[in-house]
């Protein structure tokens, strides 16, 4: 099953196990630090619980005492006082959460809450003092107890490092109850001049309970606290020995020689003393308590902390492992792939004398089992490199063989041919054979252009040149003179003024033609073909549009690549080999070429020919307005492709994008007649044949007569030249 999975998806696996591996190691340790934090809130929480009952029970005993005194005594300034801690004690009780401890604390501090509902229920009736002395004083007697159950349940559960100072809490709150118990009895004996036996019954329990529990809660506290609560200590001491002083009598059964508010004030010292004690406790029981949560939360963030470091060191590490495995795997392959996406390209160019090129080796930089079949690919690219390499040059070398031969055979045979059609021209009287001649040496003239394109599939250099600039109104004319259907052909808006650099004259003249040809051949009968130009900085576009049906976009993308890099010829390009040539010449004189659809129907070509080519113009002025025409067809919208708009000349410079759009208004031209005789010279048979453009043209950019004796030189020059190569060539090819 695991030969069917991924590389990625093991190495996610392996990775993953050792994730989990990880985890199951460290979660439980997670659990049991969490569960300690846990703890250590919720002992927080009882902690916090216990204080504020140790608090309400002071608020609920001096209500207590409050009560009994102004039942006994009905002073004012213990209703006074009564009514200032009634409102602080009821906020204590509703502070109390029985929902916010757990375990069986909980219902004690429910039953603490329900026990003052009824005292404050029997709050209406000592204020109308319609209760007696034992009344009143039993009130606190209940809620005494359920207090001190709900202390005792919270000390005996577990309190952790505050559980010292939460039992000396308990103690100094048993104590100071017995001395607010003494309180209230002995102001009710004060207040009635007479101590009677159950208050003497309530006195000698309150001093049993301190007697039994004072040396006990003091220890505890020390000992909880430190020695920071000496000086407290050292105040209550003071403060009971006054009380003690004061109470003698009481014990005895004798009134104390005092009034109630002195009693009061004296014994409120001892009380107060205690419970300031008591808050000393709490302050050290909270620190103790904080600092043990917030352990028990830091061991927490340190163990997940860790956790994390580990997980994430084990995904860190494994995803370094495996991309130390990925990488070299993914540069094997690419390595194999390029064998084919670059290499065969490289191997598909043109240019059959290039190098072989040698295929770098996979940059896997590992000396593993990965390292070995990476040189072991690298030597089967390096085999098949060189195999492809030689199938190239004789594939190479066979077609460019097959074009030469076939180009030589023809060469000899058209220039005979022309000379011979010459020959019967100069000496036919009769007008209808001289324009049959004409018409054969036109044709003769056409074929001469294919066997020369045959030459340029060969990569050949070309045969003919020219030593001197020529127009560029010359170069169109003779473009036309090499095409079937020239009287189809307007020329519109053509600079007099311009030529061309001589090299360039054969090449470019071959290239026109044969866009020119396509564009009436692919356009209806009835249909103009127009020839403009347009000056711009860097460049001369010189474009030709036809009002064919048009190419959809893909086949038009497809041959403007074809324009900007010519394949190799073959049989799949049978029905494109014109604009190969025309690539192929393109490219060998420096010009840039690109088809583009126009708004309505047909196609438009332009050649882009820069400026340093040119001759007559520096800086190109821009186009002449053209004269509107009611008859005129649309606007062509010629705007180029992005990959002609955006690359750069031959020449180096980067001002040579074609422009877009470039703006063509057709002219329509007359009818033109048919040749036919008498017999005209050669030079009156190419101005009779390029009469029709002429007439289409302006005065000034009109060709005159010199340029018509420049193209029969020029025609004669180049028979000639072919001539000569026929008479030192046989039928038989060239080696």
């Amino acid at each position: 099953m695991l030969r069917a999975v991924k590389l990625s998806t093991k190495l996610t696996l392996l990775v993953a196990t050792g994730v989990v591996a990880t985890l199951a190691i460290g979660i439980p340790g997670a659990i049991d630090r969490v569960d300690r934090s846990r703890t250590a809130t919720d002992r927080s929480a009882r902690i916090t619980t216990l204080q504020t009952l140790a608090r309400f029970h002071e608020l609920a005993d001096r209500e207590a005492t409050l009560s009994a005194w102004y039942v006994a005594s009905g002073e004012p300034a213990a209703q006074r006082t009564l009514a200032t801690v009634r409102p602080q004690a009821d906020r204590l009780a509703r502070s109390l959460d029985a929902t916010a401890v757990d375990g069986p604390m909980g219902p004690a501090v429910a039953r603490v809450q329900r026990e003052w509902s009824a005292v404050r229920q029997s709050r209406a009736a000592v204020d109308r003092r319609v209760v007696t002395d034992a009344v009143a004083l039993g009130r606190s007697d209940g809620i005494s107890r359920s207090i001190r159950r709900a202390l005792d349940v919270g000390i005996a559960t577990d309190t952790g490092a505050a559980t010292g100072a939460v039992r000396a809490r308990a103690a100094l709150d048993d104590l100071r109850a017995a001395a607010a118990s003494e309180q209230a009895a002995i102001a009710v004996a004060i207040s009635r001049a007479a101590v009677a036996p159950e208050l003497l019954a309530r006195l000698r329990t309150a001093d049993a309970a301190q007697s039994a529990g004072r040396d006990r809660a003091l220890a505890s506290t020390r000992d909880a606290v430190g020695p920071s609560i000496d000086a407290e200590l050292g105040a209550l001491r003071a403060a009971t020995v006054l009380v003690h002083t004061t109470r003698g009598p009481a014990l005895l059964g004798v009134t104390p020689f005092i009034t109630p508010a002195q009693w009061q004030q004296r014994s409120d010292d001892q009380i107060h003393a205690l419970a300031s004690l008591g808050r000393s406790v709490d302050t050290t029981a909270n620190a103790r308590t904080a600092a043990e949560t917030r352990d028990a939360r830091a061991a927490v963030t340190r163990w997940f902390a860790l956790l994390g470091a580990i997980v994430a060191a084990v995904i860190l590490i494994g995803l370094v492992l495996a991309r130390s495995v990925r990488r070299p795997l993914r540069a094997l392959r690419g390595a194999a792939v390029g064998l084919a996406d670059r290499e065969r390209a490289a191997l598909a160019s043109p240019d059959a004398t290039r190098a072989v090129p040698t295929v770098a080796p996979p940059a896997v930089g590992t000396e593993d089992e990965v390292g070995d079949i990476a040189r072991a690919v690298h030597g089967t690219d390096q085999a098949i490199v060189e195999s492809l390499s030689v199938q190239r040059r004789v594939r190479q070398n066979d077609l460019s063989d097959l074009y030469v031969n076939i180009a030589r055979r023809n060469q000899p045979l058209l220039s005979r041919q022309l000379a011979v059609i010459d020959a019967l021209e100069s000496s036919e009287p009769d007008a209808g054979r001289s324009a049959s001649l004409a018409q054969l040496d036109h044709l003769a003239v056409r074929m001469r252009r294919n066997s020369e394109s045959l030459l340029v599939l060969a990569g050949l250099d070309p045969l003919r040149s020219h030593p001197e600039p020529v127009r560029l109104l010359d170069v169109i004319h003779g473009a036309l003179g090499e095409i079937e259907e020239f009287a189809r052909v307007d020329i519109v808006e053509v600079p007099a003024d311009i030529a061309v650099l001589g090299q360039v004259v054969v090449d470019l003249v071959h290239a026109l033609a044969e866009l020119i040809e396509n564009a009436t051949i692919y356009s209806p009968p009835a249909s103009r073909v127009v020839i403009s130009t347009l000056q711009r900085p860097g460049a001369i576009d010189v474009t030709v549009s036809d009002a064919g049906a048009g190419l959809p976009v893909d086949r038009l993308d497809a041959l403007n690549e074809q324009l900007q890099h010519p394949p190799l010829p073959g049989f799949d390009l049978s029905r494109s080999l014109g604009l190969v040539v025309v690539a192929r010449l393109c490219e060998r004189i420096g010009v840039r070429a690109a088809l583009r659809r126009t708004p309505g129907v047909g196609t438009a070509a332009v050649i882009a020919i820069p400026i340093s080519l040119v001759v007559g113009t520096e800086s190109p002025s821009p186009p002449p307005v053209p004269r509107p025409i009611p008859t005129a067809p649309p606007l062509i919208d010629l705007t180029l492709p992005e990959s002609i708009t955006t690359g750069s000349s031959p020449s180096g410079t980067s001002d040579d994008r074609l422009p877009h759009p470039v703006v063509v208004v057709p002219l329509v031209a007359p009818p033109v007649a048919p040749l036919v005789a008498p017999p005209l010279p050669r030079r009156q048979r190419a101005e009779s044949v390029l009469e029709p453009v002429r007439e289409l043209q302006p005065p000034e950019s009109r060709p005159p007569t010199a340029v018509f004796e420049l193209v029969a030189r020029f025609e004669a020059g180049r028979r000639r030249a072919a001539q000569t190569e026929a008479a030192d060539d046989s039928d038989e090819p060239r080696p």
